[in-house]
């Protein structure tokens, strides 16, 4: 709870999810937040709001506590030791932690994802069918975690736990579908990613920096104490590490995108190293969580690595702050421009929005960024085009071109 707001995250995808359910509730018609959509976050979400703003991350911090305690329960059913502990360690995983305080949707998923599992052990295939459709409906990628379930699915009643997920998976989805037809299954592509960042966002963006280095240690050991770990657990394991691990080496720009995989490992390593394992995890996610991180620091000279007393959580609440502290700066500056003017902000696009919304009095047009034909036509329109720097990099990664020098579009703080 002392970690919920301010806003409702750094990711402007929670703003994206904050903004459509505010659509929602206005309109009374479904707007995704962004393809493919999260139609069962974004329309519940939109009834929360109506008791204001801090309900959607309380909601997610809610989820986050039904993951952990879904997991103990299904740990304990399939007799591992140090249940407790290791469900302490999925609480305290950084990017699990982060996003149980924020308004995404993963805290939602792997929610319901870990209800789906606690209820396979205990062999109730419908309801385990039921938890995993919602949850696809809430992250449409969570659907990989069919196959690792039902291989932990008692009484194997498969095609009880395939056809539950197919209709309330159908059902979660339909608004999206109902809405913009097969479009909604588009993705968005940004570029290619250097193996660098692939590598962080694997590593230090899931686990931390001292999680990483535990977690590392800890498949080393387990690697080497595989006879502990059951045959059917393990396989389930290495099937939702390697589904998931597709998805992201697909997409590689969020290391979010590996949670659902998070518990997998946990419940491996947990066979292996048994109730001291556990119990040094816990330990180490939240030290990573809250003592020590690393940072990039950019400076016109160069960029390097600085290491921080204050681990992901932490940073993530000042990154907050920070965000907000720019988006009403740039507001303040935006209200005396020209009304005819357009704003480039980029990614803080949905925060100028939720603060002013299109059509707002007194405030220039705020888009995300404007390929070279636009730009052309506003020249010639002699519509003046303004930018953060932000969004001057974004039109020198994604268009190519430098707007400032070739097109006179001004730089705003």
């Amino acid at each position: 709870m002392p970690f919920l707001g301010p806003g409702f995250g750094s990711d402007p995808d929670a703003w994206r999810i904050a903004g459509a359910a505010r659509d929602i509730g206005r309109t009374g018609h479904y707007e995704a937040s962004r393809f493919p959509g999260a139609p069962v976050v974004e329309i519940v979400d939109s009834l929360l709001l109506r008791l204001g703003e801090r309900a959607l991350p309380i909601a997610s911090a809610l989820w986050g506590a039904i993951a952990c305690a879904a997991f103990y329960v299904a740990l304990c059913r399939l007799g591992a030791r140090g249940c407790f502990w290791a469900a302490l360690a999925l609480a305290f995983t950084p990017v699990f932690w982060i996003h149980t305080t924020d308004a995404m949707d993963y805290s939602w998923a792997l929610g319901l994802a870990m209800l789906a599992l606690a209820f396979a052990v205990y062999g109730r295939a419908v309801l385990a069918g039921t938890a995993l459709g919602l949850a696809i409906g809430c992250r449409i990628t969570t659907a990989v975690l069919i196959l690792p379930i039902a291989i932990l699915l008692e009484g194997r009643s498969y095609s009880r736990l395939v056809l539950s997920t197919i209709l309330f998976g159908a059902l979660a989805l339909a608004p999206s579908f109902l809405t913009y037809g097969t479009r909604f299954l588009s993705g968005y592509e940004f570029g290619r990613v250097p193996w660098i960042y692939v590598i962080k966002g694997a590593t230090r963006d899931v686990w931390g920096v001292i999680g990483s280095l535990a977690i590392a240690i800890a498949l080393v050991i387990g690697l080497f104490r595989l006879r502990l770990a059951p045959r059917r657990e393990l396989l389930a394991v290495v099937i939702a590490v390697a589904l998931t691990g597709s998805i992201y080496f697909r997409l590689p720009h969020e290391g979010a995108y590996l949670l659902p995989a998070v518990p997998f490992v946990l419940l491996f390593l947990t066979r292996t190293l048994a109730k001291p394992g556990a119990v040094a995890l816990a330990c180490a996610m939240l030290a990573s969580s809250i003592l020590l991180g690393v940072s990039e620091v950019s400076t016109s000279a160069d960029r390097h690595l600085s290491v921080e007393v204050r681990g992901s959580l932490l940073k993530e609440c000042e990154r907050r702050a920070e965000q907000l502290a720019a988006r009403d700066a740039l507001l303040k500056r935006a209200a005396s421009l020209p009304p005819n003017a357009t704003v480039l902000v980029y990614e803080q696009l949905p925060l100028v929005e939720w603060a002013a919304p299109k059509g707002s009095p007194g405030f220039p047009e705020f888009v995300h960024l404007l390929p070279p034909a636009a730009l052309i036509l506003a020249k010639e329109e002699n519509r003046p085009v303004y930018a953060t720097e932000q969004a001057l990099d974004g039109e020198q990664k994604i268009y190519r071109v430098d707007a400032e020098k070739e097109w006179g579009v001004e730089k705003i703080p």
